[in-house]
């Protein structure tokens, strides 16, 4: 009887213990977040020289590097032939790429041009990486991957889906060691452009995460992107806000920085459209963390009866950060 209360009680912790281990890994929600908490946090716009952005002058500013701006173009230096080492595999060199910031996604800017590092290989294609912690960031083959064939017309997007798992699990995952958990991911498609598709991952409706794969007609894989997924601790800052709460700090927003400007305006957002369609995670070095970004159209009716739609892009830092 004794065995069996020990062997009973050794169950029971084991039980315990595997429980708490569980509950270790989810990430902790934040409350919801009051309006007023919401008015106390720090807001920015993004300074841009974009005629179609609102400009706000008496808002903190954020800075995000434009597409071709000679201050952020990257450096190359030539070393055809060099071999190196990379996660096992030999590649001979054309050349090595430094860059101060990327577009990858839109969502990460590294300040420091030594962070972010890439290379041509005449053998492989041309790969991103991160120059400190070494992990890949974006990949695009001069030759197709693996031949998944999936060129038949009748193939079920489902088929696609698994194909681009098992992709990430072997490469991404089991090759290269980013630590993907795929049960977090949606699996999405660019309605835009053929064969672009992205897993998504989402947590308080905010976009923290995403895989693009680009695949050939015949199902290769021809090029694929994707950032660090961001630490438990980083995600479990993100607050807890309502979409109705973030359409009223846009519309108050942008009201209250015009009356500021000495200009009344009637904000709204532009009727039929989304409101708002980008809620996403960004890195942003300058500012020395992460921020959520808030990004969409605002319609502006001046007083003399001009309307004008505008695109807005907020960012707020993270809480405790």
């Amino acid at each position: 009887m004794k065995k069996k209360s020990i062997a009973l009680l050794l169950a029971i912790c084991f039980m315990c213990v595997c429980f708490l281990s569980s509950c270790d890994q989810e990430i902790a929600i934040q409350p919801p977040i009051t309006d007023e908490q919401l008015r106390s946090m720090p807001l920015y716009a993004l300074n841009t020289s974009y005629a179609h952005y609102i400009h706000l002058p008496d808002m903190p500013q954020y800075y995000w590097p434009e597409l071709g701006d000679p201050a952020h173009r990257p450096y190359v230096e030539e070393c055809n032939g060099t071999e190196i080492e990379y996660y096992g595999e030999t590649y001979t060199i054309n050349s090595f790429v430094y860059y101060n910031s990327t577009d990858f996604l839109s969502s990460f800017y590294y300040a420091d041009e030594k962070k972010l590092i890439g290379f041509k290989s005449r053998d492989h294609g041309t790969l991103k990486y991160d120059s400190v912690t070494k992990e890949p960031l974006e990949m695009k083959y001069f030759k197709n991957y693996e031949p998944y064939d999936i060129s038949d017309s009748d193939i079920e997007m489902e088929d696609v889906k698994a194909r681009i798992e098992l992709f990430v699990e072997d490469v991404l995952n089991d090759k290269y060691e980013k630590g993907i958990d795929l049960d977090n991911y949606e699996f999405e498609m660019d309605s835009s452009a053929s064969g672009i598709h992205f897993l998504n991952y989402y947590f308080n409706d905010v976009l923290i995460h995403t895989i693009r794969i680009y695949l050939s007609e015949t199902g290769n894989v021809k090029a694929w992107t994707c950032h660090p997924v961001p630490s438990k601790d980083v995600i479990s800052r993100i607050p807890n806000i309502s979409k109705e709460q973030l359409e009223e700090l846009v519309i108050s927003t942008c009201t209250e920085q015009y009356a500021k400007m000495g200009e009344s305006v009637v904000a709204s957002f532009p009727e039929g459209e989304a409101v708002l369609p980008h809620v996403i995670l960004i890195y942003n070095a300058p500012l020395g963390g992460y921020m959520i970004q808030i990004s969409g159209r605002i319609l502006l009716e001046h007083s003399n009866g001009v309307k004008e739609n505008k695109q807005f892009d907020f960012a707020m830092p993270l809480m405790n950060e």
